[in-house]
């Protein structure tokens, strides 16, 4: 189906505003197609262990034979393979290597276990999430049982590269809880409050409230909010110098994990401070050895 051009709007801006999914299924500039329709097309596959081309078409969405040049293009630079039998696309080499590249010496093999540790010691599905405008990218999981980085299989309610509001989710709100109530306010702007489980705030007042306890406790806990049943403790990974760049947390039962909030927030947090540790010790060793400089009068 042939999609209208936006006029009047920076995409890039819109993206960052908006969030990762709204961006991604929005209406693409027709300047601008070949590439925006590229990325969403790997981030659609991603989620899928393969997609025909008349489903990725309804996906992106854009004309059948607009996404089949997509494909073809991503198919001669390895990022997508085609089956010959089916006919059906899924993610190539390519993309694994760059995945290795950005994320496996720091993300993979510093995080990595760290998750994997923490779901064994806790029992509970563990993951580690960043923010995309006001939404929150589940990054990777562990599940207590395998031991193992879990790629493209639900955990927790979240598949990794799935992404979910940030207000109504544990791993959101410690990720923001460190922001003004002024700047949390304007990332919300065009968050809907929906969709979500029974317990979720329903207003920015809500919101604003329960920030307050994450900010005193430093760690998050909602209890049905993202969906019923489901309960996620969170932390927020810093870089050293005190902004977050991540979260770690885990999600389980309510009924599971029912009285055991503060010794499982304990553990979630423990891990966050060693991630960060070993991720930003000379960023943050640095900033201890700047300070008495910026307050000096010599």
């Amino acid at each position: 189906m042939a999609r209208t051009a936006m006029t009047g709007h920076d995409p890039a801006h819109q993206g960052a505003r908006l969030g990762l999914s709204r961006l991604l299924t929005a209406a693409v500039p027709t300047d601008q197609n070949t590439l925006r329709r590229g990325i969403a097309a790997l981030w659609h596959l991603s989620l899928k262990e393969s997609l025909s081309v008349t489903e990725l078409a309804d996906l992106l969405p854009c004309d059948k034979s607009q996404a089949s040049r997509v494909l073809k293009v991503l198919g001669e630079y390895g990022m997508v393979t085609r089956n010959a039998e089916t006919q059906r696309y899924s993610l190539g080499w390519l993309v694994y290597a760059f995945s290795v590249r950005v994320s496996g010496r720091q993300m993979v093999s510093i995080a990595g276990p760290i998750v994997r540790t923490l779901a064994v010691r806790t029992e509970q599905t563990c993951w580690i999430a960043a923010q995309s405008g006001h939404e929150v990218l589940t990054l990777y999981t562990s599940r207590p049982k395998s031991g193992q980085i879990i790629v493209n299989e639900w955990a927790g309610g979240v598949p990794p590269g799935g992404v979910v509001p940030i207000y109504c989710t544990a791993s959101g709100r410690a990720l923001i809880a460190g922001l003004a109530d002024e700047t949390v306010e304007a990332l919300l702007k065009d968050a809907t409050y929906d969709s979500c489980g029974p317990n979720a705030p329903r207003s920015f007042e809500e919101i604003r409230a329960r920030l307050e306890d994450v900010r005193r406790q430093g760690y998050c806990v909602t209890v049905d909010e993202l969906q019923r049943g489901t309960t996620s403790v969170a932390a927020p990974v810093h870089d050293g110098v005190g902004s977050p760049v991540m979260a770690i947390g885990l999600s389980g039962k309510t009924t599971s994990l029912r009285g055991r909030h503060d010794v499982i927030a304990r553990e979630v947090v423990l891990a966050s401070k060693h991630i960060t540790s070993l991720l930003f010790a000379e960023r943050a060793a640095g900033a201890r050895g700047a300070a008495p400089r910026r307050g000096s009068t010599a």
